[in-house]
């Protein structure tokens, strides 16, 4: 049985372990895959370094610290949030590599 948003949300509130974190991260990937390809057509067109898996894979990195951070008792989605996150990430690890 799968479980939902809440439930996962649940279980890494209650324990903050690694496992209730990954689990969140599956449920999530295909939000950071989705912006990944989002800003893929952006950052290919300055750069052919970069490629599909690295953009991915620089936005699961900041799926994951969208999830460590964020805070169920401040009101927000955590999609909002961690959009923000993940696109910051790519962007970020772009900007490092272009330097």
């Amino acid at each position: 049985m799968k479980s939902t948003d809440a439930e996962l949300w649940a279980a890494y509130q209650k324990d903050r372990s690694v496992e209730n974190r990954n689990r969140l991260v599956e449920f999530h990937i295909p939000m950071a895959r989705l912006l990944a390809g989002r800003i893929a057509g952006k950052i290919k067109r300055r750069s052919s370094m970069w490629d599909w898996d690295s953009i991915t894979a620089e936005g699961v990195v900041g799926l994951v610290k969208a999830i460590e951070g964020f805070d169920p008792s401040r009101g927000i989605r955590f999609s909002t949030y961690a959009s923000r996150r993940i696109n910051g990430e790519i962007r970020d690890a772009f900007r490092r590599a272009m330097w």
